[in-house]
């Protein structure tokens, strides 16, 4: 019965952990999204800026907001986060 109660709890505790992952990735813009997926095929601010028509003070603008929603703290972080999470694929 200690075995079933405990397993329960576990399965509840990773439940809210998947939740709470797709809540944070749902809050992410259609920008941000576009912004995860550049820096997933390594591009720099400089060519993420290039590539989307923004200044560089947006790109760091944007991973800021970035980083604040998914609860990373850098830019290598992100992009694992991003994998695991299947918000960028690696390419052939």
């Amino acid at each position: 019965m200690v075995a079933n109660v405990l397993g329960d709890m576990t399965r509840t505790q990773v439940a809210r952990q998947y939740d709470a992952e797709k809540t944070k990735i749902a809050s992410l813009t259609d920008r941000e999204r576009e912004m995860i997926g550049l820096l997933g095929e390594g591009l720099k601010n400089k060519h993420i800026a290039e590539r989307l028509f923004i200044s560089e003070a947006t790109v760091r603008h944007h991973l800021t907001a970035i980083f604040a929603n998914l609860g990373v703290t850098d830019r290598l972080e992100l992009v694992i986060y991003a994998y695991q999470h299947g918000l960028v694929q690696l390419s052939h």
